[in-house]
């Protein structure tokens, strides 16, 4: 037995080698980046989302404290222009709303401030048809439930099954100074069960 031990280092790197081969990521290259034209909005534009058909972008103007932040609508003309169609009804609020995100069902998330200092909640989940949105829920099943810690940026698949969000400290001072990303699975409408946490 003793003279097959040092075959199997051997033996281990040529079966690794063909699976490593196969696994490694592709490259991908992108062309030039081009300037994308807002046909009648003039303002700070950030956090943008393309709606999975590609007809329609969503963004939120600046994110600064001093600003009012909200979330907008246009549609496409082209690939390099939208036209503005102004800030998406029934959403806004005099605090931040921010980084849209939304499925193939029209199911729209977004962060906002509006009820952080009573229930330490940023995630929410509404219906998005025709520049409006209907009925807003709170995501609380996936707050860290401790005050300073906030959830700041969120993504949802196409299919709405998963939430992929950042959790991050903040103080006085600002932030994030410490995040995290996370995943939540869909258990039924509006209700996605306990997320798992990177450290």
């Amino acid at each position: 037995m003793k003279s097959y031990l040092f075959l199997l280092p051997l033996l281990l790197l040529s079966t690794c080698k063909k699976d490593d081969d196969e696994n490694l990521s592709r490259v991908i290259e992108f062309d030039d980046p081009v300037d994308v034209t807002i046909t009648g909005y003039t303002d700070d534009l950030m956090e943008p989302f393309l709606s999975r058909d590609g007809t329609m972008l969503m963004f939120n103007n600046n994110n600064d404290p001093s600003y009012n932040t909200n979330l907008h609508w246009a549609i496409k003309v082209n690939e390099t222009t939208f036209t503005y169609l102004g800030e998406i009804s029934n959403v806004n609020s005099p605090d931040l709303e921010a980084v849209a995100t939304m499925d193939v069902n029209n199911n729209l998330f977004f962060v906002s401030t509006r009820d952080y200092f009573t229930s330490l909640v940023t995630l929410f989940q509404t219906t998005f048809a025709n520049g409006a949105t209907s009925t807003i829920t709170p995501l609380g099943s996936l707050s860290l439930n401790v005050v300073g810690w906030l959830n700041f940026d969120v993504e949802v698949t196409a299919d709405g099954n998963q939430l992929y969000f950042a959790d991050g400290r903040y103080d006085a001072t600002g932030g994030p100074h410490e995040a995290n990303l996370a995943i939540a699975e869909k258990m039924e409408i509006s209700m996605y069960g306990s997320p798992a946490r990177t450290n």
